[in-house]
């Protein structure tokens, strides 16, 4: 995956990855039955109306197929919200507090269609999808800490991390592959979740190390550089400076967060807050990717400058952040520090 382009990386992601956010994000425009189509819809998949009208009835909404969000409650645009994210038949489901505006009942059922999902997690190669599936893992163990067999699972694929971890590590390379490349935030931030649930000592040393060692090389100019997915960063190469995207900005303002919130160090509040302005112009560039016009993200930084198409994906990037940034610093502001 790692030789993949920005193209390339997007459809993959499209293909394989389902996201259910905690705020819903459905198309306002939309009503039900078309948010649940239009994922199918862009990867151009067959019988798009039956498999959307199928997902809606299994989560209770058959009657409800032509409302608009505006006029669901809360628990029917979360249900809908679950059906969008299951009509790609993703490999790797991320939730954020998926059953949390739900009466009993449907929340019994979407956590039943969740396990479902979790016979896949012993098939998982990819380091970066192990990482996205163990800060899953992580929230729903926040909300159900007595589940042994999920602890075990979160342990298992956190060792899974930290052997590869083992096996690249030298004395001035502390990271998981031989390369830097795409969503490496991601990679600590799922051992800085992991820790928090299992009290590892292992777990935490090597999440602060190879955090500490992706911001040495992204972080040194006093600004966030991100690798650019031209030719990424090997092991005794150069960085490469170029197709720079905004996924990997918010990969670093996640895993400065959760680093914050594990340690309550006062210093990864202020790297967080650096990561996040790389979105505003604090970058090799000094050009802002936020559009402060139309309110979107661009795409990345290039050669040429900004690329300045404006897709989903750059803008939730962008969105997410700043509500990252602005959860954090509430936090510490409410705190005694």
């Amino acid at each position: 995956m790692s030789q993949l382009n920005e193209k390339q990386l997007t459809t993959f992601r499209g293909q394989n990855i389902g996201i259910v956010f905690q705020q819903y994000h459905l198309v306002s425009h939309l009503t039900a039955l078309e948010n649940v189509m239009l994922p199918m819809e862009i990867l151009d998949r067959k019988n798009v109306e039956t498999e959307a009208q199928s997902l809606l009835k299994e989560m209770g909404l058959d009657h409800r197929l032509n409302q608009f969000p505006s006029r669901m409650s809360g628990g029917e645009c979360q249900r809908v919200a679950i059906a969008r994210a299951l009509a790609v038949r993703p490999k790797i489901l991320l939730a954020d507090e998926p059953s949390g505006n739900l009466d009993i009942h449907t929340g019994d059922k979407v956590m039943e269609i969740f396990f479902e999902a979790a016979a896949n997690f012993e098939k998982l190669q990819s380091i970066r999808s192990i990482a996205n599936t163990m800060i899953g893992i992580s929230y729903y163990l926040r909300a159900n800490p007595t589940d042994d067999g999920m602890i075990e699972r979160l342990r298992t694929m956190a060792f899974i991390l930290i052997n590869e971890y083992d096996k690249c590590r030298t004395d001035d390379w502390h990271w998981f592959e031989s390369l830097l490349a795409y969503d490496n935030g991601m990679l600590p931030n799922a051992l800085l979740h992991a820790a928090g649930i299992l009290n590892d000592d292992k777990v935490k040393a090597v999440a602060i190390e190879s955090m500490h060692f992706l911001a040495e090389k992204t972080m040194n100019q006093g600004y966030l550089s991100i690798i650019g997915n031209q030719q990424w960063y090997f092991r005794d190469g150069t960085q490469s400076m170029f197709a720079q995207q905004p996924l990997d900005a918010l990969a670093m303002v996640l895993m400065f967060h959760q680093a914050y919130e594990l340690t309550k160090e006062k210093q990864y509040l202020t790297k967080l807050y650096t990561s996040f302005m790389w979105f505003l112009g604090e970058n090799d560039l000094r050009m802002s990717l936020y559009d402060f016009e139309t309110k979107g993200c661009c795409d990345g930084l290039e050669s040429y400058g900004v690329n300045r198409n404006q897709g989903a994906e750059s803008t939730l990037a962008y969105l997410i952040s700043h509500l990252t940034v602005l959860r954090a610093f509430e936090d510490f502001y409410n705190s005694d520090n």
